[in-house]
């Protein structure tokens, strides 16, 4: 009979097999994680990074669009010295082509920003010993593809809703025998 384990901690891709920064890191070095294809050292490709601070507690993530906003603030969201202007407002979004030189040489002097400047808190964790329909429901709530795991108050790793999937459908949810 397989393996009816009912807590996510078999299943958390663990935190030296996810790409995670700390928070005084670049956004240069965030762009090359996530540009990264699957590898043997980074099996799996997730839709953030964590973002650790330098006692390897987890303080934000990090998405792809939280980049692009970084580098090119004027154009996605605040500018710089806190203008609420964005193209994204106008009327006509292919008015932004009249925008591309600038917004050009502002992305590229931007790659050096932190992460921290762009993080984003994390909306909520579970603790290795949850229940696996428990972590269903949960993600399902939070309309979330993955959720940072936590054990005795650091974070362990990261729970995708592809590990519960496969877990559910492999090894809970047989065709009874006959």
């Amino acid at each position: 009979m397989p393996n009816r384990t009912k807590d996510i901690r078999e299943m958390v891709i663990p935190l030296e097999r996810c790409p995670w920064l700390y928070d005084d890191q670049t956004l240069d070095k965030a762009i090359a994680l996530f540009s990264r294809s699957p590898s043997e050292e980074y099996p799996v490709a997730l839709p953030l990074l964590l973002i650790l601070n330098r006692k390897n507690t987890l303080v934000g993530r990090l998405s792809r669009a939280d980049i692009l906003r970084g580098l090119v603030p004027s154009l996605l969201g605040t500018g710089r010295g806190g203008s609420k202007f964005s193209w994204t407002n106008t009327d006509d979004p292919h008015l932004t082509c009249l925008y591309e030189d600038h917004a050009l040489a502002e992305c590229g002097g931007n790659r050096t920003r932190l992460v921290r400047s762009l993080m984003r808190p994390v909306d909520f964790t579970l603790p290795a010993e949850t229940h696996i329909l428990e972590a269903i429901v949960v993600l399902h709530r939070h309309n979330a593809s993955c959720v940072p795991v936590i054990d005795a108050g650091a974070v362990i790793g990261i729970l995708r809703f592809e590990e519960i999937f496969h877990a559910m459908c492999n090894t809970w949810c047989t065709l009874p025998q006959k």
